[in-house]
């Protein structure tokens, strides 16, 4: 499932998964079934082991609501949007059983579980590197540069959930293990229609706009027009993601998804900065101006 991609890209992806040896498809797939049985991840992961999770807080800087979660860059902030809570995985899936009967209009009713594991020999989560040999830092599909990996990372979600529209400032490789995620993407050409936050926002490189939220959309006169496209993540997926390509994501289901990053592109560096507040110059740049950047693209 994808959108379509430059033949150079393409050509670029069909010569990797020949040197790998195996579709990446069959491996995800592997995993995913896997993973579907929870007894396996608690093997893993250890029924009272607790981790760094995350909860939205309504009411926070710019959150849109109970279980809307947007992420902040470091700089400081009185009320963040979000909040972290310490959830084991027998804790979480207490969370999944409890959030079936609750509305996602309740706060509290929805959590992220997350996990990460910097390299193989992370005392708490190197075993990922094992079990997902494709994100291995080896050159393969997965990896433009595999020196600029910076580990693997885990979000689990609950039905309901919506991360809010921002981009990421490197490539990223998206793997869905279980349940279903639906991706609107946004082509950095379009950042301007988007009204980012400014520069030094604690929750800066998010869209401003509430994209659940039709009503409110007539504040932000380009974003109803704005150009994009979605797709929706099943297990064995997986999705590619260019330097600074805009997603919003809502979790349909229960759901388990890993990425991983390989360096920076940054052919669309400048649209992004111009249609960021807080930079010297915030024009968008004549149409065809960035001819040539990548576009996301998946493998199934």
């Amino acid at each position: 499932v994808a959108a379509a991609a430059p033949p150079q890209f393409i050509r670029e992806i069909i010569h990797a998964a020949k040197e790998y040896g195996a579709k990446p498809s069959t491996r995800g797939r592997q995993v995913a079934r896997a993973w579907s049985d929870p007894s396996h991840l608690r093997r893993r992961l250890g029924a009272t082991t607790q981790y760094k999770c995350e909860a939205s807080n309504p009411g926070g800087e710019v959150n849109f609501g109970a279980n809307h979660f947007m992420y902040t860059n470091g700089r400081a902030s009185r009320n963040p949007p979000i909040k972290n809570v310490k959830l084991s995985w027998d804790d979480w899936l207490e969370k999944v059983e409890e959030g079936k009967n609750k509305s996602i209009l309740d706060p509290d009713s929805r959590f992220y579980f997350r996990f990460s594991a910097s390299s193989a020999s992370d005392s708490q989560s190197g075993w990922l590197f094992k079990e997902l040999p494709f994100f291995q830092p080896k050159k393969n599909v997965f990896f433009v540069e595999p020196k600029a990996q910076r580990g693997i990372h885990c979000r689990f979600g609950m039905e309901g959930v919506v991360a809010e529209a921002h981009w990421d400032g490197s490539r990223n490789m998206i793997a869905q293990f279980h349940g279903r995620r639906r991706y609107v993407l946004v082509d950095p050409d379009n950042t301007c229609d988007m009204y980012l936050l400014a520069k030094n926002h604690p929750s800066g490189r998010h869209s401003e706009v509430d994209w659940s939220n039709p009503d409110g959309w007539e504040n932000f006169p380009k974003f109803p027009t704005m150009p994009a496209h979605e797709v929706v993540q099943r297990p064995g997926d997986f999705l590619y993601l260019p330097t600074y390509y805009l997603h919003y994501i809502v979790s349909i289901d229960t759901n388990y998804q890993c990425n991983t990053r390989s360096g920076k592109d940054d052919r669309q560096t400048k649209i992004v900065n111009e249609c960021t507040p807080g930079f010297s110059k915030n024009r968008k740049p004549a149409p065809g101006k960035l001819l040539g950047a990548q576009k996301p693209a998946g493998h199934r």
